[in-house]
């Protein structure tokens, strides 16, 4: 069996593609997926498959969010390992900016970050960047947060979803307070 973690983009975000965790949860295991497990309500489901084409997964998850929500869906794949690797390559194990939020972008294809490395409104700042995933740090500015992933898709043309570094942290770890299915 192969393990993943599916990063969901715009689930749950205000009033727009809301769904609870056990209709996730069904979803997936609709799929032929096992042990499923969904951390909070932002769209990261910890899963099973037998199959372990990444691709066909992603296709098979995003057709089903599709038809569920009557419109494009995107699914970031990452194995656990994967995971673990982001944390341990991030800049925020030594140090969090002052004042800033971090985020971490993951991208749904490995792309060379060249920049810039701040937004228009100086809100985001990317401070570290690997193939498929930015590094980057919200700021306040005129009582307004940035928006990571939109600045980031952006700039590099490419689909994305952004995690905080604490939920980062804690999908890495196996996604504490996570909510299992009773079918797996």
């Amino acid at each position: 069996m192969a393990e993943y973690v599916a990063l969901l983009r715009a689930i749950n975000v205000g009033a727009k593609n809301r769904i609870t965790m056990e209709e996730l949860r069904r979803i997936f295991l609709s799929l032929g997926t096992k042990s499923v497990t969904t951390y909070l309500q932002s769209g990261n489901v910890r899963f099973e498959v037998a199959s372990a084409g990444r691709a066909a997964i992603k296709r098979d998850l995003e057709g089903a969010l599709s038809r569920r929500f009557k419109g494009e869906m995107t699914a970031v794949l990452r194995t656990p390992e994967e995971l673990r690797e982001v944390v341990e390559d991030s800049p925020f194990m030594r140090r969090i900016p002052r004042g800033a939020s971090p985020y971490v972008t993951f991208l749904e294809r490995a792309v060379k970050f060249e920049g810039p490395t701040v937004s228009p409104r100086k809100d985001i700042e990317v401070i570290h960047a690997r193939p498929g995933e930015i590094f980057c740090v919200g700021r306040l500015v005129k009582g307004r947060s940035g928006n990571p992933n939109a600045f980031i898709e952006k700039q590099l043309h490419t689909k994305a979803t952004t995690r905080n570094w604490k939920v980062t942290k804690a999908l890495a770890a196996g996604g504490s307070n996570a909510s299992r299915s009773s079918k797996s």
